[in-house]
């Protein structure tokens, strides 16, 4: 059967083309004057869910507009294919009438031979996607136009294996025989067809100065002070992090699911530490961003699955991954994925690692040691790949090398990977070499560079094109002139990154298909080399497409006197010699980046010409970075704040435009007024190796650099004095220790920190070489020292000690007192019992409890129990001697005794105006709520007042909770039954919203709170108020019963809790709480099943020895039992008695009793009065 879509004869949908034009898929390239055209018409067989699918190739790429015309006309162009042509999808039933103005050459059918990758193409089966001898696991993508559900059960009807699918991205992990995979590619809905990803493998002061990090945090005063604090950095690696306190209170690892916790997995250890460590234990292993935090998760690549919500919920921004994804893998269906990301979330950046694989062949075609990137996701478009240096900046050998499959620049840039001192399992350091160590380097200065930009655009957060242009452009060129494909553009310099930042010197525009854009860019005198750079963050390219840039833009500058510049591009032609070239210039349509220097440039106005030249989907936003390296000679370590140890090497940096003479470098040690000549550099060097002279102490070192009459000093002063070594613990007792170090020469004194919430913060000063702490020993924590000299002198922290919670050469000394409380808050009827905490009383000891206005009011107990008959406050004294001394704790309003309500309980807010200072309810507003329960008298059930919370307009997943004081239900026998009754008004603001009101019971302060209500949904109301809304009347209120409190909650010191979670409704209103004895009524009960018959009740004396007078009046005569309970509620004694209408006494032997206290009631028909005595 023959479904008509497109009613139009072929001849005139197609232009008459003179030229030959090519298709650049992945399994090869489709000359297309040797491909038939294809009909419009669709068998049915061809149509899936409503569509069709064809490749439409077009003379000139249509224009933004005209990709509206189509897709209203019922075809929609899906993903570009280079050059010229698209993906399309054809809705059944479409009708064009007209198709003349559309420029299209040719409509192709999609054969299943394109749909292939070229390891499949060629019966390439990578190990890891063979499940068995005749099956493999594939990545299938489908067009974005079809339903993702029918697609999955048509697969599934096929009998196919769903493995795994990522339905935002179109993808779909099946197990499929090898000898169906034709079928497969057949099927019309499928756009491209991959082998299983591979499974991910993993790949600082001396990174800190060569990435130049070091000079966006510095200590001197009006230093720079960037290091990424309020920034969440992704790092994904092989397992649970730490322990280690450089990481101390700056890690989440809450979402790293099925992580290994190994001591063996080091590798995110190290890499986390290098990204953000906080060198506590060793100010040398400090990281880049070591103000930033770090969210931890596995390696896995479903990881990037989560991405958009990090980034919009938890601002995450920065990415980092030292892993592997195959060796040069090419444009997959992952890194499509994370081009994408970058392309929707506009400040995301992803940061990998190159790999380790510069020697191997992974079939480039030019041999071992050229094409060997590991990824797969790090050769995207819009991401950062990074290269391995050593200290000094020479390349390792493993570093892997671009280019990219489809000839792209790779790695991007580079950074510190060998040798690289880092944290690793239990407060250890070790030192890891591999770009693994580099990725991390480069993802902490990009997080500093992202603060400073935020700091100096008034809380702006940058766009990471801008940012990784910005990085690329100000690179230290390392390697051949301009880019190459060992280096990529050459060392990541955050200083020179940051000065571009501060000077804004950049600018943005759009441009679409063939048009041109002109800027004009101001150089000024004196700049030895004028760098300018194009960089767009260009559309997700098909998988299907040998050539993965989608959106080509041009550049063209031209100087004052009308001399014109190409950008520098490489040849990427699969042989040695034209992959180790130096760049020429010319055009660019393989990369998203275009550079175009000139050296010493005349000062003047230059024109730069952006230039649409192929804008398949645009309009295209691109940034123009310009940076001028002016003939100075910026140091940038030590950058100034610095303490440098004397006797040891340190390594100068600095930043100099190219040239043929050698540097001289200068030393003083009095700001400046006097230099002493230390060494010289040569011309192409920008380190230098200085050990300084042991016993130099000064505050006020500087360095000077001159080249020829160009000379640089540092804007701040350093300091340089040793370390103190040796720290130790000399003793520990129960209340302090001593720290103590040897002597530093020409130190004035010490500074002692200790690991606080983040850092290691200061404790003290001392002018001897120990200092003694009032540190517990129950304490564990972690202590360093450093040394302060002449010229306020400051220098580096010693590597920090460990102090567990043992104790050691210590001689007894006087205790010191503490306790604690099993309820500092309760009820009259609830005795509260106090424990002793004092340190140093392991020898014996002596105690005395002093509670005012308690029973009893002393006590010589270890663990005492005391009672308070009134509701208040009350202070607590305990005095403790040891033997050798004596302490005393006084705690004033130490116990806070509520008033406690008895049974049956009515609650409706008529007495109250507030729950601010309220001892009958507490009002508390968790979980980023906006509200809380308050006492309005805008609408009520009963009375003139309710609880209210102004639900509307909350956060979702607000919690709040209205908690009442204590109610007594200790009276009660526990064959009794009790219902707790309310009624609440509620309304949603739309009809998906689903709020829970939950109600939590409590036996004592002592006991976990007990969910046993809950209402949701459409339960809670299924009735929508969309405005601001009120109850009018009782038909606006709910009846609610609850009947399964038990009698194990028949306690003195018993609580109820209401708790709302919002999720957008309307407002909420309680009121009428009552509980009573009895079966539920819709009446308010406000006595209980036998009204009461006492009117009066006295015990005298109280306290009592061995006789108590119980007098009480009554209404009428009744039978009435006495019962006399200890404070474990075990009834001690009872005595049956008919009692007579009006006075009653009775006279109790007490005799048998034990001191202490204990509750006596008065028990008739279906009530119990009681109170306490005291027996002594």
């Amino acid at each position: 059967m023959i479904k008509h879509v497109l009613f139009v004869s072929l001849l005139s949908l197609f232009s008459v083309s003179g030229h030959a034009q090519e298709l650049l898929f992945k399994s090869g390239t489709i000359d297309i004057s040797e491909v038939e055209n294809s009909s419009l018409n669709f068998v049915e067989e061809e149509l899936f869910d409503d569509y069709g699918f064809r490749i439409i190739v077009f003379d000139q790429l249509p224009s933004l507009e005209q990709r509206k015309r189509l897709e209203k006309l019922g075809v929609e162009l899906l993903e570009y294919l280079p050059k010229n042509a698209f993906f399309a999808s054809i809705k059944e039933g479409a009708n064009i009438s007209d198709i003349n103005g559309f420029r299209i050459n040719k409509i192709i059918d999609v054969n299943p031979k394109y749909k292939t990758s070229k390891e499949l193409t060629n019966g390439n089966i990578p190990s890891w996607a063979i499940q068995d001898v005749n099956n493999i696991i594939v990545i299938v993508k489908y067009f974005e136009s079809v339903d993702d559900t029918k697609v999955i059960l048509d697969l599934q009807q096929k009998n196919l294996v769903i493995k795994d699918s990522l339905i935002s991205q179109k993808l779909v992990e099946v197990e499929i025989s090898k000898k169906n995979l034709d079928s497969l590619y057949a099927l019309s809905y499928i756009q491209y067809v991959e082998a299983k990803q591979p499974p991910g493998e993993p790949e600082n002061l001396p990174g800190r100065t060569l990435h130049r990090s070091n000079t966006l945090w510095t200590n001197a005063e009006n230093g720079l002070k960037y290091r990424g604090e309020g920034f969440k950095i992704m790092m994904q690696d092989d397992g649970i992090v730490g322990p280690h306190i450089d990481f101390e209170g700056r890690i989440d690892q809450s979402d790293c699911f099925s992580c290994s916790t190994s001591p063996n997995n080091n590798h995110g250890d190290h890499v986390g530490g290098t990204i953000m460590g906080a060198g506590n234990l060793n100010p040398r292993a400090k990281g880049m961003a070591h103000g930033a935090d770090l969210l931890v998760y596995n390696s896995s690549n479903n990881n990037y699955d989560d991405v958009p919500t990090l980034y919009q919920d938890e601002d995450v921004y920065i990415t980092s991954k030292s892993y592997s994804n195959g060796c040069n893998g090419g444009y997959t269906n992952l890194t499509q994925q994370l081009d994408e990301q970058v392309k929707m979330y506009p400040s995301l950046i992803h940061v990998f690692s190159a790999g380790n694989s510069g020697f191997d062949d992974c079939g480039y075609g030019a041999g071992s040691g050229w094409g060997n990137i590991t990824g797969g996701h790090k050769s995207g478009k819009n991401v950062i790949a990074v290269g391995n240096l050593t200290s000094t900046g020479s390349l390792n050998g493993s570093s892997s090398r671009g280019p990219a499959t489809d000839g792209r620049i790779k790695p991007d840039i580079c950074g510190v990977g060998t040798s690289v001192l880092s944290s690793i399992y239990d407060n250890e350091y070790a030192s890891f070499t591999g770009t693994s160590m580099s990725c991390p380097g480069v993802a902490g200065t990009i997080t500093q560079l992202y603060d400073a930009y935020k700091d100096i655009n008034e809380g702006e957060i940058p766009d990471a094109g801008l940012m990784k242009g910005i990085i690329l452009n100000t690179a230290d060129d390392l390697g051949n002139p301009g880019p190459d494909f060992k280096h990529g553009w050459g060392s990541i310099n955050g200083f020179r990154a940051y000065q571009v930042i501060e000077d804004s010197a950049f600018l943005e525009g759009t441009i679409d298909n063939g048009d041109n854009n002109l800027h004009t860019i101001d150089v000024p005198s004196d700049v030895r080399e004028l760098r300018i750079m194009v960089y767009w963050t260009d559309d997700e390219a098909s998988t299907s497409a040998s050539i993965a840039l989608v959106n080509d833009i041009n550049s063209l500058l031209t100087d004052p006197i009308g001399n014109t510049f190409e950008p520098w591009v490489l040849d990427p032609t699969a042989n040695v010699a034209s992959l180790d070239a130096d760049a020429v210039r010319g055009d660019d349509n393989l990369n998203n980046m275009e550079q175009i220097t000139i050296a010493d440039p005349d000062a003047g106005q230059y024109l730069l010409s952006v230039s649409g030249f192929s804008i398949p989907q645009g309009p295209q936003k691109y940034h123009v970075i310009y940076y001028f390296e002016k003939n100075d000679i910026d140091i940038t370590y030590p950058a100034g704040g610095e303490g440098l140890n004397s006797a040891q090497t340190h390594n100068i940096r600095w930043n100099a435009p190219q040239g043929t003479d050698p540097f001289t470098i200068y030393f003083s040690e009095n700001n400046g007024v006097s230099w002493d000549s230390i060494g010289t550099a040569a011309a192409n060097e920008r380190n230098f190796v200085w050990f300084i002279p042991s016993g130099t102490v000064t505050g006020n070192a500087k360095i000077r650099i001159e080249r020829n009459a160009i000379s640089g000093e540092n804007e701040n002063v350093f300091s340089v004095i040793s370390t103190p070594t040796s720290l130790g613990l000399e003793w520990v007792c129960p209340d302090s220790l001593m720290v103590s170090w040897n002597p530093v020469d020409d130190a004035i004194g010490y500074e002692v920190s200790m690991l606080g919430s983040k850092y290691m913060d200061s404790l003290t000063f001392v002018t001897d070489t120990n200092a003694v702490l009032q540190i517990p020993a129950s304490t564990s924590t972690w202590f360093s020292v450093k040394s302060y000299g002449i010229d306020d002198a400051i220098g580096e922290r010693a590597i920090a000690i460990e102090k567990t919670n043992e104790e050691f050469g210590c001689t007894w000394s006087d205790p010191y007192a503490g306790f604690d409380i099993d309820c500092p808050i309760a009820g009259e009827d609830y005795c509260f019992t106090l424990f002793e905490e004092t340190v140093n009383t392991e020898q014996g000891f002596d105690i005395t409890w002093y509670f005012p206005g308690g029973s009893p009011s002393t006590s010589t107990d270890v663990s005492p129990q005391v009672c308070y008959s009134a509701p208040g406050f009350y202070d607590v004294v305990m005095v403790v001697d040891n033997g050798v001394g004596t302490d005393s704790v006084y705690v004033e309003d130490y116990i806070e005794v509520l008033p406690t309500s008895q049974i049956p309980y009515f609650e409706g807010f008529e007495d109250y105006s507030t729950f601010s200072n309220n001892d009958y309810w507490t009002s508390e507003s968790l979980a980023g709520g906006n509200a809380a329960f308050v006492v309005s008298s805008t609408s009520a059930l009963s009375g003139s007042n309710s609880a209210f919370i102004q639900n509307f307009g909350q956060p979702d997943e607000s919690l709040d909770n209205l908690t009442s004081g204590p109610i007594n239900l200790s009276v009660l026998q526990q064959s009794e039954d009790i219902t707790l009754s309310f009624r609440y008004a509620y309304r949603k603001r739309n009809a998906s919203n689903e709020e829970w009101l939950r109600v939590f019971i409590t036996q004592s302060c002592l006991d976990p709170w007990i969910q046993r209500k809950t209402i949701k949904g459409d339960l809670l109301s299924e009735l929508v108020s969309a405005n601001y809304w009120t109850p009018d009347g009782p038909e606006d209120w709910t009846t609610v019963h609850m009947t399964n409190i038990t009698s194990s909650y028949y306690q003195e010191d018993f609580r109820v809790r209401f708790q709302l979670e919002a999720d957008g409704g309307n407002n909420f209103y309680l009121d009428d709480i009552n509980l009573y004895q009895g079966e539920p009524s819709d009446d308010i009960v406000l006595v209980g099943l036998d009204e009461e018959n006492v009117n009066e009740f006295s015990l005298f004396p109280n306290p009592a020895e061995d006789v108590l007078n119980i007098r009480f009046d009554q209404k009428i005569g009744s039978p009435t039992t006495i019962i006399i309970t200890d404070v474990s509620g075990k009834q001690v004694m009872d005595q049956n008695i008919i009692s007579a209408k009006g006075d009653n006494l009775v006279i109790l032997d007490t005799e048998s009793l034990s001191p202490g206290i204990y509750m006596v009631g008065l028990v008739q028909g279906g009530w119990v009065k009681t109170q306490k005595v005291v027996i002594q």
